[in-house]
This record gives C-alpha cells, sequence and structure tokens, in this order.
C-alpha cells in the first residue's frame, strides 16, 4: 500500500487519505482527530508516480484546482490511470 510509504503513516488517522488506492470509498468524519492530510504534496507526489491512484497521490481538493485549470490534461490523465 502507498500510504505505508508515508513518512507519517505511523502516526497517521485521516480517513480520506491521498495515498490510498480507496480513497473513493472513504469520508473524513468530523469526530476524526485529523481531518486534512498533512503530509506535503511534494512527499505524496513522490510516493504516487508511478502507482495507479485514481488521483496520484492529490487530495481531492488539489485535484479540483487542476481539473479547473488544465480540464483536457487532466481528463486525459485521469483516463490513462484508472
Amino acid at each position: 500500500m502507498y500510504y505505508k510509504q508515508c513518512h507519517r503513516w505511523q502516526k497517521c488517522s485521516v480517513n480520506d487519505c491521498p495515498l490510498d488506492p480507496d480513497q473513493d470509498d472513504r469520508k473524513s468524519l468530523k469526530i476524526d482527530p485529523e481531518q486534512k492530510c498533512k503530509s506535503k504534496k511534494w512527499r505524496r507526489l513522490k510516493i504516487a508516480k508511478d502507482s495507479d491512484l485514481p488521483r496520484r497521490g492529490l487530495t481531492r481538493r488539489e485535484f479540483g484546482h487542476l481539473a479547473k485549470k488544465n480540464a483536457p490534461e487532466v481528463s486525459y490523465m485521469k483516463d490513462a490511470f484508472i
């Protein structure tokens, strides 16, 4: 699992982990101690570089911003890795 390669994995409690292949099946709850991934974006991208993750290590928000900026590139990227 990609999330086990994260330096925060042992102490992390984020349900909506961008390095989890089943991220789409999980949601953060208001009672969760950690709501957002605290791993730096560059670390997540490095871990997910050769992965089959749907958003390649990006959070939902980061991926959404990328989609707004580069709609054709993101749709190609999404199709290529799913």
